[in-house]
């Protein structure tokens, strides 16, 4: 061998002067690749959670192949940078120097990063144009949840499952008549449908749908109790009876009635044994200045009001004991508010969405009335 070449490694000599050929370890490309994919991925999933966290209703418009939110992008293209990362590992022979230069083997070279780029794309466009790419469609529980929670001004809701005998009339409106619709049980999960009760009229059933709907999306922002109590709820002690209501005394004068984000009490079912505390009910209140006389027509007959008059309280706004027979306290128990009050619940029950407690629980309704269990939407 002469002065100016010089062994380059791989039995072949190269000149000097000349520009030493580059050498790419593609089996550690790939490995860096499928880290990188891995990272990405980890990500997004990380601010797609915090998204939804801070945006309950946000599953309602956006699919899962949704490719236009960010968190979404970064981890679909994670994966696409992983796989392309695994096929570069498995392929990896192919691009090691020194090997047989052949037709086939160029054509392998170039043609599988080629067919990989092709076949993610690919995917991808398939996967953002279809179903799972797009919003929920209407009539789907989590439309209708959505949807219902920001209703129309008129507080009318228009459902394809609680029409089965509807007509035009004169005045060009179509009425449904939801007194003939069979009931469906009240599942939360599901679309709400509080047809089949006799007497309700459609814009009842609208509002009281409407109010379920946006309890569903909103009031689970409670779910956790020590959120509630860091903002300003608090336990009345009645543990002990299966269902447990934290008030919020601010609440009560604030002139929102009705609002899932700032509701008078919230119920849990507790836990003894654990300590864990699962949201069920929102319990609205009216100021403590109402009465039933003042109650609002949510729901005509799907919707019953109650008072608690009989209950007394220590200072502390821990339930004490009942009233005695002349209906006063014994001291230093007094009695609490008498603010009409409504349960809407964000699981199933026995009596309905809007049932109230059972037993001494149940409070009292208004005088001529007869106590409602709605067993047509019960669990």
């Amino acid at each position: 061998m002469d002065s100016d070449t010089q062994d380059r490694g791989d039995g072949a000599p190269q000149e000097h002067g000349a520009t030493p050929a580059v050498n790419i370890d593609v089996h550690k490309l790939g490995v860096w690749m499928v880290a990188l994919g891995g990272a990405a991925m980890t990500i997004g999933l990380v601010a797609d959670a915090i998204r939804h966290a801070n945006d309950p209703t946000l599953s309602a418009r956006e699919g899962i192949f949704d490719l236009a939110g960010f968190p979404h992008a970064l981890f679909f293209g994670g994966i696409g940078v992983a796989i392309l990362g695994l096929l570069a590992m498995l392929s990896a022979k192919l691009y090691k120097p020194g090997g047989r230069v052949t037709v086939g083997r160029r054509l392998a070279q170039v043609g599988i990063p080629l067919a990989a780029v092709v076949l993610i794309a690919g995917c991808a466009g398939l996967a953002t144009n279809s179903a799972l790419g797009n919003p929920p469609p209407e009539g789907s529980a989590a439309h209708t949840h959505a949807e219902t929670a920001t209703a129309s001004a008129d507080g009318h809701t228009h459902s394809d499952a609680t029409t089965t005998d509807a007509g035009t009339a004169a005045d060009g409106h179509t009425h449904t008549d939801t007194a003939a619709v069979a009931p469906k049980p009240y599942d939360p999960t599901k679309p709400i449908d509080l047809s089949g009760v006799p007497g309700v009229t459609p814009e009842q059933q609208a509002r009281a749908e409407n109010l379920i709907a946006i309890t569903l999306v909103r009031l689970p922002q409670w779910a956790d109790y020590k959120t509630a109590e860091a903002a300003g709820y608090k336990s009345i002690g009645d543990a002990l009876t299966g269902d447990e209501h934290f008030i919020n005394i601010a609440a009560f004068t604030d002139g929102r009635i009705l609002d899932p984000d700032h509701p008078e009490s919230l119920v849990y079912e507790p836990n003894l044994k654990t300590g864990e505390k699962k949201l069920v009910a929102a319990m609205y209140m009216l100021d403590p200045d109402k009465t039933l006389d003042d109650v609002p027509d949510v729901g005509g007959a799907l919707t019953q009001w109650h008072i608690h008059n009989n209950l007394c309280f220590t200072t502390g706004g821990q339930v004490g004991g009942l009233t005695q027979p002349d209906g006063s306290c014994r001291p230093p128990l007094v009695k609490g508010s008498q603010a009409p009050m409504l349960h809407v619940w964000i699981t199933p029950h026995p009596c309905g969405p809007f049932a109230a407690l059972e037993g001494i629980g149940a409070g009292q309704i208004k005088p001529g009335e007869t106590r409602l269990c709605d067993h047509a939407h019960g669990a």
